[in-house]
């Protein structure tokens, strides 16, 4: 598989494990979604993953991505109300593996504030910034899953599951190359693989009807044919025409007239 691909694969999964988690957490239908247990945890893992992704910085102090979410204090249209480094502080409800971790604390209280889908369109906005700390493969530099990205935090911000049909479905069927269809691809549980092969030998058997009765139709219309006529037959057929022929010759039929001569 090619590297081009590879990467396209991970784009894919980073996307449909993103749209799980905000589609299980809309589907509670509860005024604030972080009062699920465990929900904010698994959502701010899964986005460090994104962030992380194909990143050029490799500091491990204040996160890998702290240098691109940084370029907020400029990028930000107004910068009067740039919270940036509050946003940076550490708080006791916050998981305290975070805590000297610049980046990931700005993510989790981003996401706690409902905040982060502004920030990342804004961070998104600027393409040279984007491309001074990720590489072109990053899933960031992706405009279209980029763009599905901020549809699911749109959601989930506005509680609107309804806004998640707006995802284009295309990008969670990448297909690489036919010899790896069968490897990537799984069938959905709403059509399980049983009633495929199911319905595949359904319209065998129909076929197979359907041509059964085609030959019987043609065969039935067909006379026997033999190579070598048979004379006996047709000997007989001409003996019984000329017994049962009661028809009449057109010629007519002269009868000759003798004539007498008196003597006298």
């Amino acid at each position: 598989m090619s590297s081009k691909s590879r990467y396209a694969l991970k784009h894919e999964q980073l996307l449909r494990d993103l749209k799980t988690i905000i589609d299980g957490l809309l589907s509670t239908q509860v005024a604030n979604v972080w009062s699920i247990y465990g929900g904010l945890n698994r959502l701010h893992s899964l986005l460090e993953k994104i962030f992380k992704h194909g990143c050029k910085n490799s500091d491990d102090v204040n996160g890998s991505y702290f240098e691109f979410i940084h370029g907020l204090e400029w990028l930000q249209p107004d910068t009067s109300n740039c919270y940036f480094s509050i946003d940076c502080e550490y708080q006791p409800h916050i998981p305290t593996h975070l805590r000297n971790n610049k980046a990931s604390i700005w993510l989790y209280r981003s996401l706690e504030n409902l905040s982060l889908s502004t920030k990342l369109g804004w961070l998104l906005s600027d393409k040279n910034h984007l491309s001074a700390w990720y590489y072109p493969h990053a899933f960031l530099c992706s405009v279209e899953y980029t763009e599905a990205t901020l549809i699911c935090l749109k959601a989930l911000e506005r509680n609107q599951p309804s806004l998640m049909s707006e995802i284009n479905p295309r990008l969670f069927l990448f297909q690489p190359n036919a010899t790896d269809i069968h490897k990537i691809h799984r069938r959905c549980s709403s059509f399980p693989e049983r009633f495929l092969n199911k319905a595949v030998d359904e319209n065998k058997i129909k076929k197979k009807m359907i041509n059964k009765s085609n030959n019987n139709r043609v065969l039935g219309k067909l006379k026997p044919w033999s190579s070598s006529p048979n004379l006996f037959v047709e000997r007989m057929e001409i003996v019984k025409e000329v017994i049962q022929s009661k028809t009449v010759p057109n010629t007519p039929v002269h009868i000759k007239k003798n004539s007498y001569r008196k003597y006298s």
